[in-house]
């Protein structure tokens, strides 16, 4: 029954008043209850997911991150939960990668927020051929669709700079996703919405071969596995305590 109809019920002669009285007692506590159900299970969520971000190893195989700072255009789009955003160099010296994780708590957040966005609103633009491909990458055993973006731009030189972007999304019901169109059936399930939604990006020169590019995403997002599996189970309900 919609909030008009109730109203209305209550206009209506008095007669009417054992239906509103019976309604209240049925259906409110009911709706308390899940409302009080999903915020226990957001909080809960985000906590984990902010555990594993703060807890991401610094060192995976020969790389070594370091921390880098988040744009506060993007915090303010995002509204994130817990970001990890690391630069993370070769010890044998070779082109260092970009790695950005992002969750949102509430994945309606994340909708439009994604290279095709992001990029050209901070100077990049996408080559007139469009070029974004798919591939597959095996993390653990666990082959995972990624999207390949090229951007350019001319700097203050009158030099073209060139930039290849990996990206893709992580669903709590285990999806792993290219597609930002996918987020909207999370969005509709209020259960998994609250749960949040994670994009990654893996940013490197994009004069580079792309095979090394794919290999860099590799074998960063090998080394970050509890992330990538804390992200994709979702959490369990468990209200017992």
């Amino acid at each position: 029954m919609s909030p008009i109809a109730i109203i209305a019920l209550f206009r209506r002669p008095t007669r009417f008043a054992p239906v509103i009285a019976l309604f209240l007692m049925v259906f409110l506590p009911s709706l308390n209850v899940d409302e009080l159900l999903n915020q226990k299970d957001a909080l809960a969520r985000n906590e984990e997911v902010a555990i594993i971000f703060r807890n991401a190893p610094y060192r995976i195989g020969d790389w070594v991150g370091e921390d880098i700072p988040v744009p506060t255009a993007a915090i303010e789009i995002l509204r994130p939960n817990a970001i990890l955003s690391r630069k993370f160099g070769r010890l044998d010296g070779g082109e260092p990668a970009d790695l950005i994780i992002v969750h949102c708590s509430d994945a309606r957040d994340m909708q439009g927020h994604y290279p095709p966005n992001c990029f050209p609103a901070n100077g990049w633009n996408e080559p007139d051929t469009n070029d974004r491909q798919d591939y597959e990458v095996s993390i653990d055993g666990k082959d995972i669709q990624i999207r390949v973006y090229h951007f350019k731009m001319i700097d203050g030189w009158g030099s073209e700079r060139n930039t290849r972007v990996i990206n893709f999304f992580i669903l709590p019901n285990g999806e792993f996703t290219c597609e930002i169109s996918a987020i909207g059936s999370i969005v509709s399930r209020l259960s998994l919405s609250v749960q949040g939604v994670a994009q990654v990006q893996i940013v490197t020169s994009g004069d580079i071969p792309l095979d090394k590019s794919i290999k860099a995403a590799e074998e960063l997002l090998s080394g970050l596995s509890s992330v990538m599996t804390i992200l994709s189970q979702g959490r369990k309900h468990d209200y017992s305590n």
